[in-house]
């Protein structure tokens, strides 16, 4: 099993990418941190790539603007090299199923990250988190990539806290699965 390590100063720590051997499966969980399956997501709101501030609020389902499309958050850094393999499949993920996606760059600034997402061909909305602030709102303190699908009224359906050979397919069917149909009436 391959692992990738970097080392950062101050309290942060240790961190690992997740390993991810040839062959293995994704793996999902129904609890990571505070985050359970079945509850609310926490909100937050940050700083995109472009200095304009984004909500998680802003892709749920409103009253204003009601969708049954599922939103995905994950979380990523460029020294993680599962998230160069699972970011595609999240940009297609979004392509096929009309999910809405929200990247958030775990320790890193708008700076780091812009060029390094466009080199892997995903052009998706970011948010920067230097500070870790909503990644630790969220448990994403140590391992890295972490994916969670929410359904569109912000109700965590699935935990992705590892990303293998099948993650495509997987994602897939936690968004179909997380797809809430619109009330009738």
């Amino acid at each position: 099993m391959r692992r990738w390590t970097a080392v950062v100063a101050g309290m942060l720590g240790f961190l690992v990418a997740s390993p991810a051997a040839a062959g293995s499966p994704s793996r999902t969980v129904d609890a990571e941190g505070p985050i359970r399956v079945g509850a609310a997501a926490p909100t937050f709101a940050g700083w995109d790539l472009d200095q304009k501030m984004v909500a998680l609020r802003d892709l749920l389902d409103s009253p204003a603007k009601p969708s049954s499309a599922p939103v995905v958050v994950s979380y990523f850094a460029t020294w993680c090299e599962p998230c160069k393999k699972g970011l595609p499949a999240v940009a297609k993920a979004e392509r096929q199923t009309g999910a809405r996606v929200l990247l958030v760059a775990f320790g890193q600034r708008a700076d780091e990250v812009r060029s390094w997402l466009h080199e892997q061909g995903v052009e998706l909305p970011a948010v920067a988190d230097p500070f870790m602030k909503i990644s630790g709102r969220w448990g994403v303190d140590k391992a890295l990539p972490r994916t969670f699908v929410l359904d569109a009224k912000g109700t965590v359906r699935s935990i992705f806290v590892l990303e293998g050979d099948d993650f495509e397919t997987a994602l897939l069917q936690a968004i179909e699965a997380a797809r809430v149909e619109p009330a009738k009436g």
